[in-house]
């Protein structure tokens, strides 16, 4: 099983590589198309919307794999490292993830029933999965901290 889950964070790891280049591209495109040939395409600044989301709510997952995540320095320089790693999943990592997965339930639920699209008549017709990047994340997060924290695993 953890064999799979370090499979799976792998594989989410390389496509949150993918989705910055593709992201670099596609920014670097709406930037020429407008100030060069004066003309856009809301599909493609909606693309850069979603690869933003993407590449930030899974580069998250990869940042606390590798113990780049964000945190007090004041206390973790001069106490127990794994100790204050231990609290920090169990009494703040955990309960805000699951916090955020339960509050994004409703609303990715009801996107999903709608196939709910872009506003814009021009836009990307996939609005619920955009939507459905939120409580991948919070699923995620909550594996990680049981991955890293509480099984006291390191990097792979």
């Amino acid at each position: 099983m953890i064999q799979l889950y370090q499979s799976f964070t792998k594989l989410v790891r390389y496509s949150t590589y993918l989705s910055l280049f593709l992201l670099l591209v596609s920014m670097f495109s709406v930037v020429v198309l407008r100030y060069f040939f004066n003309t856009g395409w809301v599909w493609l600044q909606e693309l850069c919307l979603y690869l933003h989301a993407y590449t930030f709510l899974m580069g998250c997952i990869y940042a606390l794999r590798v113990n780049q995540h964000v945190r007090v320095d004041i206390l973790y320089n001069n106490l127990n490292k794994s100790l204050i790693n231990r609290i920090g999943a169990l009494f703040f990592g955990l309960p805000f993830f699951t916090l955020i997965l339960y509050t994004s339930y409703g609303f990715t639920k009801q996107s999903w029933l709608w196939l709910e699209r872009s506003a814009d008549s021009q836009g990307l017709p996939l609005v619920f999965l955009l939507k459905s990047f939120i409580p991948l994340f919070a699923i995620m997060m909550i594996l990680e901290v049981f991955y890293t924290q509480l099984l006291n695993k390191g990097d792979d």
